[in-house]
Protein backbone atom coordinates (compact mmCIF):
# COMPACT_ATOMS: atom_id res chain seq x y z
CA UNK A 1 0.00 0.00 0.00
CA UNK A 2 2.87 2.20 1.07
CA UNK A 3 4.34 1.93 -2.37
CA UNK A 4 1.40 2.70 -4.40
CA UNK A 5 1.30 5.98 -2.13
CA UNK A 6 4.57 6.75 -3.42
CA UNK A 7 3.36 5.62 -6.85
CA UNK A 8 0.69 8.28 -6.75
CA UNK A 9 2.32 11.03 -5.29
CA UNK A 10 5.48 10.53 -8.05
CA UNK A 11 2.91 10.78 -10.71
CA UNK A 12 0.80 13.87 -9.02
CA UNK A 13 4.08 15.65 -9.10
CA UNK A 14 4.98 14.71 -12.46
CA UNK A 15 1.00 15.95 -14.41
CA UNK A 16 1.78 19.22 -11.54
CA UNK A 17 4.76 20.22 -13.40
CA UNK A 18 3.92 19.30 -16.11
CA UNK A 19 1.32 21.19 -15.91
CA UNK A 20 2.95 24.42 -14.60
CA UNK A 21 5.40 24.27 -17.56
CA UNK A 22 2.41 24.16 -19.94
CA UNK A 23 1.13 26.95 -17.91
CA UNK A 24 4.41 28.69 -18.94
CA UNK A 25 4.45 28.11 -22.59
CA UNK A 26 1.13 29.64 -22.68
CA UNK A 27 1.62 32.94 -21.03
CA UNK A 28 4.73 33.02 -22.87
CA UNK A 29 2.98 33.11 -25.93
CA UNK A 30 0.47 35.25 -25.24
CA UNK A 31 2.77 37.79 -23.64
CA UNK A 32 5.12 37.01 -27.30
CA UNK A 33 1.61 37.97 -28.84
CA UNK A 34 1.14 40.98 -27.05
CA UNK A 35 3.76 42.52 -27.95
CA UNK A 36 4.39 41.70 -31.54
CA UNK A 37 0.92 43.09 -31.76
CA UNK A 38 2.09 46.46 -29.49
CA UNK A 39 5.38 46.44 -31.48
CA UNK A 40 3.33 46.38 -35.01
CA UNK A 41 1.38 49.49 -33.80
CA UNK A 42 3.89 51.47 -32.54
CA UNK A 43 6.12 50.86 -36.45
CA UNK A 44 2.55 51.45 -37.81
CA UNK A 45 2.82 54.96 -36.21
CA UNK A 46 6.25 55.56 -37.04
CA UNK A 47 5.76 54.51 -40.95
CA UNK A 48 2.64 56.67 -41.52
CA UNK A 49 0.12 53.78 -41.35
CA UNK A 50 -1.56 55.36 -38.22
CA UNK A 51 -2.11 58.78 -39.44
CA UNK A 52 -2.22 60.16 -35.84
CA UNK A 53 -1.46 58.68 -31.88
CA UNK A 54 -2.25 60.47 -28.85
CA UNK A 55 0.99 60.67 -26.73
CA UNK A 56 -1.25 58.51 -24.65
CA UNK A 57 -1.48 55.61 -26.14
CA UNK A 58 2.75 55.63 -26.53
CA UNK A 59 3.32 55.47 -23.20
CA UNK A 60 0.40 53.05 -21.80
CA UNK A 61 2.54 50.96 -24.56
CA UNK A 62 5.68 51.25 -22.46
CA UNK A 63 4.03 51.25 -19.04
CA UNK A 64 2.82 48.05 -20.16
CA UNK A 65 6.55 46.98 -21.20
CA UNK A 66 7.60 48.30 -18.19
CA UNK A 67 5.03 46.06 -16.32
CA UNK A 68 5.65 42.56 -18.42
CA UNK A 69 9.33 43.48 -18.06
CA UNK A 70 8.79 43.47 -14.02
CA UNK A 71 6.67 40.39 -13.77
CA UNK A 72 9.71 38.68 -15.48
CA UNK A 73 7.54 37.51 -18.88
CA UNK A 74 10.05 39.13 -21.16
CA UNK A 75 12.49 36.44 -21.96
CA UNK A 76 13.16 35.19 -25.82
CA UNK A 77 15.27 36.91 -27.77
CA UNK A 78 12.37 38.42 -30.15
CA UNK A 79 10.16 39.76 -27.21
CA UNK A 80 13.24 41.62 -25.66
CA UNK A 81 14.09 43.32 -29.40
CA UNK A 82 9.97 44.42 -29.66
CA UNK A 83 10.21 45.65 -26.17
CA UNK A 84 13.48 47.43 -27.06
CA UNK A 85 12.02 49.32 -29.74
CA UNK A 86 8.68 50.42 -27.62
CA UNK A 87 10.54 51.93 -25.09
CA UNK A 88 13.43 53.84 -27.29
CA UNK A 89 10.19 55.69 -28.64
CA UNK A 90 9.74 57.39 -25.16
CA UNK A 91 7.64 61.26 -25.86
CA UNK A 92 9.16 64.08 -26.31
CA UNK A 93 9.38 67.82 -25.54
CA UNK A 94 10.35 70.83 -25.57
CA UNK A 95 12.85 72.60 -23.13
CA UNK A 96 13.46 75.88 -24.55
CA UNK A 97 14.67 75.33 -28.13
CA UNK A 98 15.54 72.15 -27.76
CA UNK A 99 13.97 68.80 -28.07
CA UNK A 100 14.23 66.77 -25.12
CA UNK A 101 13.52 62.97 -24.15
CA UNK A 102 10.75 62.86 -21.46
CA UNK A 103 12.57 59.40 -19.74
CA UNK A 104 16.11 58.94 -21.35
CA UNK A 105 16.56 56.03 -18.81
CA UNK A 106 13.61 53.96 -21.00
CA UNK A 107 16.70 54.60 -23.63
CA UNK A 108 18.97 52.77 -21.92
CA UNK A 109 16.90 50.16 -20.95
CA UNK A 110 15.87 49.58 -24.49
CA UNK A 111 20.05 49.42 -25.60
CA UNK A 112 20.35 46.68 -22.72
CA UNK A 113 17.21 44.78 -24.13
CA UNK A 114 18.39 44.99 -27.42
CA UNK A 115 21.93 43.79 -26.69
CA UNK A 116 20.36 41.06 -24.84
CA UNK A 117 18.77 40.14 -27.92
CA UNK A 118 21.51 40.29 -30.29
CA UNK A 119 23.57 37.89 -27.18
CA UNK A 120 20.71 35.41 -27.48
CA UNK A 121 21.22 35.43 -31.28
CA UNK A 122 18.54 37.58 -32.74
CA UNK A 123 20.59 38.98 -35.22
CA UNK A 124 17.56 41.45 -35.94
CA UNK A 125 18.16 43.40 -33.13
CA UNK A 126 22.15 44.05 -34.45
CA UNK A 127 21.67 47.75 -35.44
CA UNK A 128 18.82 48.32 -32.61
CA UNK A 129 21.82 48.04 -30.38
CA UNK A 130 23.41 50.92 -31.81
CA UNK A 131 19.95 53.17 -32.72
CA UNK A 132 19.09 52.54 -28.97
CA UNK A 133 22.80 53.70 -27.44
CA UNK A 134 22.58 56.80 -30.10
CA UNK A 135 19.60 57.99 -29.00
CA UNK A 136 19.87 57.52 -25.00
CA UNK A 137 23.41 59.48 -25.32
CA UNK A 138 21.43 61.80 -27.74
CA UNK A 139 19.09 63.02 -25.34
CA UNK A 140 21.80 62.82 -22.33
CA UNK A 141 25.08 63.88 -23.61
CA UNK A 142 23.98 65.52 -26.79
CA UNK A 143 26.14 63.36 -29.09
CA UNK A 144 25.67 60.01 -30.85
CA UNK A 145 28.30 57.32 -30.98
CA UNK A 146 27.48 55.52 -34.28
CA UNK A 147 25.39 57.81 -36.42
CA UNK A 148 22.02 56.29 -36.26
CA UNK A 149 20.18 59.51 -35.14
CA UNK A 150 18.76 62.49 -37.34
CA UNK A 151 16.91 65.53 -36.92
CA UNK A 152 14.39 66.90 -39.48
CA UNK A 153 14.68 70.78 -40.99
CA UNK A 154 11.06 71.62 -41.08
CA UNK A 155 12.42 74.47 -43.16
CA UNK A 156 14.47 72.45 -45.92
CA UNK A 157 12.23 69.50 -45.57
CA UNK A 158 15.51 67.48 -44.94
CA UNK A 159 16.74 64.76 -42.52
CA UNK A 160 20.42 65.90 -41.10
CA UNK A 161 22.61 64.18 -38.71
CA UNK A 162 22.62 64.90 -34.57
CA UNK A 163 26.20 65.32 -33.88
CA UNK A 164 28.49 62.23 -33.93
CA UNK A 165 31.49 61.02 -32.15
CA UNK A 166 34.42 61.33 -34.65
CA UNK A 167 36.29 58.96 -32.38
CA UNK A 168 33.90 56.15 -33.36
CA UNK A 169 35.52 53.75 -36.08
CA UNK A 170 34.17 52.63 -39.14
CA UNK A 171 34.54 48.96 -38.24
CA UNK A 172 32.58 49.60 -34.78
CA UNK A 173 29.89 51.01 -37.03
CA UNK A 174 29.99 48.02 -39.02
CA UNK A 175 29.78 45.68 -36.76
CA UNK A 176 26.57 46.88 -36.07
CA UNK A 177 24.77 47.26 -39.47
CA UNK A 178 26.16 51.32 -39.64
CA UNK A 179 27.52 52.29 -42.74
CA UNK A 180 30.13 54.44 -42.88
CA UNK A 181 30.72 58.16 -41.86
CA UNK A 182 31.59 59.44 -45.12
CA UNK A 183 28.32 57.44 -46.64
CA UNK A 184 26.27 59.21 -43.40
CA UNK A 185 27.57 62.68 -44.60
CA UNK A 186 26.45 61.86 -47.92
CA UNK A 187 23.43 60.93 -47.43
CA UNK A 188 22.71 63.68 -44.98
CA UNK A 189 24.10 66.91 -44.13
CA UNK A 190 25.30 67.57 -40.66
CA UNK A 191 23.11 70.15 -38.35
CA UNK A 192 25.20 73.91 -37.56
CA UNK A 193 25.70 73.07 -34.27
CA UNK A 194 29.11 71.08 -34.44
CA UNK A 195 27.36 68.04 -36.30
Amino acid sequence: MIRYHRLFIIIGLILLFSCENHNKEILSNSTSEELLAMFQEDQAVRTGKIEVESIKSGKKRRLRVLELLSQNKINSAQDKMYAAYILQHTSLRYCGEKLVSSSPENCYLAHKLACESLKMGNEQARQLVAATIDRYLVYTKGIQKYGTQRGYNSETGQEYLLSIDSTTTDAERKKYGVPPLNELKKKYPFNESGG
